[in-house]
């Protein structure tokens, strides 16, 4: 569905809001009809099974569910708001929470929940998210591997934050089983545990101190995308 509603199991003696008792009942509405779905399926198998014995050596696990219909397109309408906010937060600050506030100021008859981030986007709302955030930028971003709108969201804070950059570095980095080698100057490569090759690390002078660098950790950061 295009938008989390309110949890069927939440306490029934919590004080609602008219706007999510009406989600409530609706709610309430789709399980009854759901249960009606599977039984009427369960009765018909049962027919089936009854009438013709070839049949009576199968079993049934009805899978057909019902869903609330958004009206209108509100479920893509409220994506794409989402999308326009990310663009025009041009420092990337509003949280997730404030972004969905702004967004509920629109689509005040449309209960947004917080997992609407994390929830996996379906392929055709994905690229059509991708595109509106596109057309609004001099430059496009790359959203490769990107599945959920929190992940859009940190990609663009990623970018922004790498285009407000006061210091950038392309340094060369090599690295074998002895050393590492940065630009010209090499650290060798020392377990600061001999019997744990985890311990594996480099020494570099930081405000003229010694400070070790885990080779592990700098190749995660290395390898980061």
């Amino acid at each position: 569905m295009d938008v989390i509603y309110e949890r069927s199991d939440m306490p029934t003696k919590a004080l609602l809001t008219p706007q999510r008792q009406r989600y409530k009942n609706k709610r309430d509405s789709l399980n009854k009809f759901n249960a009606d779905i599977n039984k009427t399926v369960l009765d018909r198998a049962k027919y089936l099974r009854e009438s013709d014995p070839s049949y009576s050596e199968f079993g049934i696990k009805p899978s057909n569910r019902g869903y609330i219909k958004n009206k209108n397109g509100a479920g893509i309408k409220v994506f794409e708001a989402i999308a326009d906010i990310l663009v025009s937060d041009k420092a990337g600050n509003k949280t997730q929470v404030e972004i969905l506030k702004q967004v509920q100021q629109t689509f005040p008859t449309i209960f947004l929940q917080p997992n609407i981030w994390h929830r996996e986007l379906y392929a055709h709302r994905l690229k059509k998210i991708q595109e509106r955030i596109n057309c609004n930028l001099v430059k496009p971003i790359s959203f490769n591997g990107c599945k959920t709108l929190s992940e859009i969201k940190a990609r663009m804070r990623a970018k922004q934050n790498a285009q407000t950059a006061t210091q950038t570095y392309t340094p060369k980095i090599a690295i074998n089983k002895e050393v590492v080698v940065i630009n010209d100057k090499s650290f060798p490569i020392e377990r600061r545990k001999a019997s744990d090759p985890k311990s594996a690390s480099i020494r570099v002078n930081v405000l003229g101190k010694r400070q070790w660098i885990r080779l592990d950790a700098l190749m995660a950061f290395l390898s980061s995308k």
